[in-house]
This record gives structure tokens, sequence and C-alpha cells, in this order.
């Protein structure tokens, strides 16, 4: 899916790729985050 989006000049490419993979990584750290902190929060009221 995100290769499709990601295809296009190498000019822009090269200059977005770094941030585009690096919001990736700390968009899913922290939506994991959240889940757990969700997940414990949840635990610790039962």
């Amino acid at each position: 899916m995100l290769c499709k989006i990601f295809r296009k000049p190498h000019s822009t490419a090269g200059k977005f790729a770094p941030k585009t993979t690096f919001f990736i990584k700390v968009f899913s750290f922290v939506f994991l985050y959240r889940k757990n902190a969700l997940s414990l929060h949840q635990f610790s009221e039962e």
C-alpha cells in the first residue's frame, strides 16, 4: 500500500523517505504505547 504512494521521482522520494519512515515509526510506537496503556488501565480497574 505505502509503496504505491511513495513511488515518486527519486529527488522527492530521497528527501521525504527518511522523514516518512521516522514518522511511521513514531506513530506506530505511540499507537502501541497508548493501546498498552489503555489495556493496563482497564486491567488495574478490574
